[in-house]
């Protein structure tokens, strides 16, 4: 699948960059920014990374809620997880890998100091999570306070779990898995139309009651 732009790795403040040592690969939301600013119409990001930097997930989601020249669909082909879901909740479109998974979590941060610095910590957390959960609910149409409880519960999504929350829209194949599905259904009805005579009605309305029952069940599993 052709991408336009890549959001992979930890995410981090400033530019992207690649550890020396471990080769793992960071994306920071000022090199995302100048991508973003290069690119024109419809666009594809892909998204696979656990999360990283508060503010630095806000940029994305800011800038691509603020991209107004096309159309943007998020692909995320392993993880999306922590504030690498706020690029997702901005974009028109999201699909996942049916093997992906979605994470969301209320934020956190390291506090040192007394009982003032610890009372701070806790309302910039609070205040955190209600943006994060505005956010997550514009997306899904779900309540603020059933956000927040997903959150809580450091909620972990699948593919079609993920699209049935309202978090993704597509479960990637999905489409053409239904499309294969039905032309093959529609050639074997046909078959079986064709061998229909006065002698073998039975047979031939016992062969659709079969595909029909082969199709509900196949129905469940998409």
């Amino acid at each position: 699948m052709k991408t336009d732009a890549k959001i992979e790795g930890y995410i981090v403040n400033g530019k992207s960059f690649v550890d020396e040592y471990s080769g793992e690969i960071y994306t920071g939301d000022k090199t995302f920014s100048e991508q973003l600013d290069a690119l024109d119409g419809d666009i594809t990001i892909e998204v696979n990374s656990p999360g990283g930097s508060f503010t630095a997930g806000g940029v994305m989601y800011a800038e691509i809620t603020a991209y107004d020249k096309g159309k943007v669909t998020i692909v995320i082909n392993g993880c999306a997880a922590s504030a690498a879901t706020f690029p997702c909740v901005a974009a028109d479109k999201v699909i996942m890998s049916p093997v992906a998974i979605y994470a969301i979590h209320n934020p956190s941060r390291l506090a040192i100091g007394d009982h003032r610095v610890m009372e701070s910590a806790k309302n910039n957390l609070l205040e955190a999570g209600a943006a994060m959960a505005e956010a997550y609910a514009k997306k899904t149409g779900k309540s603020i306070e059933a956000i927040l409880q997903m959150m809580d519960a450091e909620t972990t999504m699948n593919a079609k779990t993920a699209v049935e929350n309202g978090f993704a829209d597509e479960v990637m194949f999905e489409k053409q898995q239904i499309a294969a599905f039905w032309e093959n259904t529609a050639r074997a009805i046909a078959a079986a139309s064709k061998r229909e005579t006065a002698a073998d009605t039975s047979k031939a309305d016992a062969e659709r009651v079969a595909i029909a029952e082969r199709c509900a069940d196949i129905m469940k599993n998409l």
